[in-house]
């Protein structure tokens, strides 16, 4: 360097980091001038013409900085960064992996290395160099996270948590860290500790919308649909053109009964995203619970057509069809096994032979898969099988895929011999878990509704596996051997309508434990008080088709007086569902029905009713038992 340089040099780099850059910009220009060959000069330049936007002049003053000395691993780990935030990922590799070859403890360049290699899938090379980066800075906020995002990335959700969690501790207002820690909280099925973490970040970074998005998600997990209105409303104002915040919006909508407006969202988002598969099987689900079921098997296929892999869409559509009142059931069998060729079949033919030992002294056991284990239809008939097991010949496993803690779940959690929580897992995972357990018998309790996990079923985790009578039909699976039933639901003639085998419960196959013991005050029927017979129905109203509302309206003309009370999700919002217009088509005007939403108390709107009346296609399960719990006569087909 030439005399009387290094002082413009040092005053160029203090202008630098105060963050005068035009003069620091001038300094170095006239220290290049001065010293052509001064490779720090030619480095630092470039960071600041980088910063002002001239990106390829910036990469050749670095680069010629590297060619005058090669041995300046600062301006080869500050290239890698440039290629980074530029999107060239093999070009910043490379600049990370020199730097590294000279200083093998960079910390910053193991850090940025092992992150890259993470996000292009290079798990087990990125694993070794984020475990050499917390061994040389143990407790380094952001390694603890970027091992975190690789657990999280290769399936160790929970060491993943305990990384993020280790991150936070040392980081407490890095929003970046949070996020990510609501994150492995979320997919761990903590979704209290997950929203509680996502309304810090919301708060600390107001503007953070995937933040909001996440904490609506974790309402959404823990069925508080109400308040996870409000939270995608506003990202929804904030950008009304996101479709993935407007179809939020529309589940939140859809659990609450808001029907119309839950339908209205999902259309706008479609607008936005016409190709959505997702979205379109989403749409289906509401128009089938507004009644509109051919418009909902119309959605389902159109999701389907889009992406003929998407199960869930062609779950949605079995379970709309096995309402359809003049559907035809061998066509509807063969929608089932198509299923089964589809999306089941293939993970069948992978499975490995068992290897549970046929010794006759031992317990046999028994899992039951489910998400239900709680207040719901399937909690009120699995629970009392599962508490009258005889302990001395049967283990019971109750594997929960679901979210939600009440009174029912503590009984299962108490009744079963094991209970294990496995919602964080995949299907594969989840399957696995099953077979390392030894189960002999796997009880699936889903059929084809929301939430099912017959993929994991496929897989054959057990070399029995049975079908509870939840879904009203057949599984389609290869996988499924048997299904419960008794000889009133199944008789002889519908065998072939099934894939699985029918074991028949001597009389019934309802073992019904009601959602509280304690009864309602008695009250006077509601004839003596109206003076005119009020009918009832409660069932989803995917089972009023038109041959029951004829029959029904049939009913009311008899009886001119008489009224008749649907209730339903949702059917309490105006302008929401079929069924009026499916009415006034046969003469019953709206002074003739009554139509409920969902009720705070269940039982309570019983009292209001002398008769329940049973759709023709599909009989009622849990509203049957409820109606006859409550001392209402059902009349049934």
């Amino acid at each position: 360097m030439k005399v009387g340089i290094q002082p413009v040099f040092e005053a160029a780099l203090h202008s630098h980091q105060i963050g005068d850059l035009s003069r620091a910009i001038a300094g170095y220009r006239k220290v290049i001038e001065q010293a052509p060959d001064f490779a720090p000069a030619h480095h630092y330049l470039g960071l600041l013409v980088y910063q002002q936007g001239d990106t390829e002049k910036a990469i050749a003053l670095i680069h010629r900085a590297l060619g005058l000395e090669p041995d300046l691993t600062e301006a080869r780990y500050n290239l890698g960064n440039i290629f980074r935030e530029l999107g060239r990922t093999a070009e910043a590799e490379t600049c990370y992996g020199q730097t590294l070859q000279a200083e093998p403890q960079n910390a910053d360049a193991l850090l940025n290395l092992g992150t890259l290699l993470c996000e292009r899938g290079a798990f087990a090379e990125s694993e070794s160099l984020l475990r050499r980066l917390i061994e040389l800075a143990p407790g380094h906020p952001a390694a603890h996270a970027a091992f975190g995002a690789l657990l999280l990335r290769t399936g160790r959700p929970q060491d993943a948590l305990a990384e993020f969690r280790l991150a936070a501790s040392r980081a407490p207002r890095e929003t970046d860290i949070l996020y990510n820690l609501g994150v492995a909280q979320a997919t761990c099925g903590h979704a209290r500790d997950a929203e509680a973490t996502f309304r810090t970040v919301v708060r600390l970074a107001p503007g953070h919308d995937e933040a909001a998005n996440n904490l609506g998600g974790a309402l959404l997990a823990q069925r508080r649909h109400r308040e996870a209105v409000p939270v995608f409303e506003g990202l929804v104002r904030r950008q009304p053109h996101h479709a993935g915040y407007l179809g939020n919006l529309a589940i939140a909508l859809h659990g609450t009964g808001q029907l119309t407006a839950a339908e209205g969202a999902y259309r706008r988002a479609l607008a936005l995203e016409p190709g959505n598969a997702t979205m379109h099987a989403n749409l289906g689900t509401v128009l089938r619970e507004q009644g509109w079921i051919e418009n909902a098997l119309a959605a389902y296929r159109q999701a389907l057509t889009l992406d003929p892999q998407l199960s869930l869409a062609r779950s949605n559509l079995l379970f709309a069809l096995s309402f359809k009142e003049d559907a035809d059931l061998s066509e509807v069998l063969a929608e089932h096994r198509r299923f089964d060729e589809i999306h089941a079949r293939p993970l069948t033919r992978a499975a490995r032979p068992h290897t549970n030992t046929r010794d006759p002294d031992r317990r046999l056991r028994v899992g039951y898969l489910s998400g239900d284990f709680r207040i719901h239809p399937c909690g009120f008939f699995l629970l009392p099988v599962i508490e009258n097991h005889d302990h001395t010949e049967v283990e019971s496993v109750c594997y929960s895929v679901g979210t939600g803690d009440d009174a029912f779940t503590r009984r299962f959690r108490s009744a079963a011999s094991q209970w294990r929580e496995m919602g964080a897992l995949d299907d594969e995972a989840l399957a696995g878990a099953i077979r390392a357990d030894g189960i002999d018998i796997l009880v699936e309790c889903f059929g084809h509704m929301a939430g099912h996990r017959l993929l994991a079923v496929a897989r054959k985790p057990a070399p029995v596996q049975v079908s509870f009578p939840m879904y009203p039909n057949t599984t389609g699976m290869q996988a499924v051997d048997y299904r419960l039933a008794d000889p009133h639901i199944a008789p002889p003639s519908v065998d072939a309508l099934y894939s699985e085998v029918l074991i028949r419960l001597p009389e019934t196959h309802l073992c019904y434990e009601p959602r509280e013991r304690s009864t309602l005050p008695a009250s006077a029927m509601p004839f003596e008080t109206n003076g005119y017979v009020t009918f009832g129905c409660f069932n989803n109203i995917s089972k009023i088709g038109p041959r029951t509302v004829a029959l029904w309206s049939r009913l009311l003309h008899s009886l001119p007086s008489a009224r008749l009370v649907i209730k339903w999700l949702g059917l309490n919002d105006p302008g929401s569902g079929a069924l009026p217009t499916a009415f006034a088509a046969h003469g019953i005007g709206p002074e003739r029905l009554q139509l409920l939403g969902w009720a705070d108390h269940p039982y309570e709107p019983f009292r209001d009713v002398d008769i329940c009346l049973d759709p023709l296609r599909a009989a009622g399960g849990t509203t049957t038992c409820d109606a006859l719990w409550m001392g209402v006569p059902v009349i049934s087909a």
